[in-house]
């Protein structure tokens, strides 16, 4: 937490150790602790669907859908108890193509892509700005956001995607 806290990326890399419970849950738990504002699922599709679009032709995409919709018609997005966790919780899930170059950084600054999962069917995305600020309370400093297993600071993620300066033609010695 202390590194979150100085503003630094964290990856949270595995399980609970506990079986039973997958990597979403785990990630799920750990959004919990950390006091993340959503979960950006990293996924093969560019959301969720009622089947796999990849093998079903005409497969249907939710932009959004309720926690207890997902539930109800059994959407492999994330494991019941990750979901029901979220839900408990009222933690927004954003899922989204993760092959797709440039959509962690997307997501990150509040751009609709993909699905999004919540209390209500309809919301606007937990991440859309407003201005310059995210929607969110500022409650945090920072946007915490967990990515599957990963969670990071969102000031970081997007100050570490921009281009950087060309270096310095000095050699290390001489600096």
């Amino acid at each position: 937490i202390r590194h979150l806290e100085k503003g630094r990326v964290v990856i949270f890399a595995a399980g609970t150790g506990n079986p039973y419970f997958s990597t979403d849950t785990a990630a799920s738990l750990r959004a919990m602790e950390i006091k993340a504002e959503a979960i950006l699922k990293a996924t093969k599709v560019d959301g969720i669907y009622d089947a796999d679009p990849r093998k079903v032709d005409g497969a249907r995409k939710f932009n959004h859908i309720s926690y207890m919709d997902v539930l109800k018609l059994g959407l492999k997005v994330m494991d019941s108890t990750a979901i029901s966790l979220c839900k408990d919780n009222n933690l927004p899930i954003i899922a989204f193509n993760l092959n797709h170059h440039g959509n962690i950084r997307r997501v990150v600054l509040g751009e609709k892509i993909g699905s999004t999962v919540s209390a209500q069917a309809a919301i606007r995305s937990p991440l859309a700005r407003r201005g310059s600020h995210f929607d969110f309370c500022s409650r945090v400093p920072q946007r915490t956001i967990a990515i599957a297993t990963i969670a990071c600071t969102v000031s970081t993620l997007v100050r570490d995607s921009e281009p950087r300066p060309k270096a310095s033609s000095r050699s290390p010695a001489a600096a």
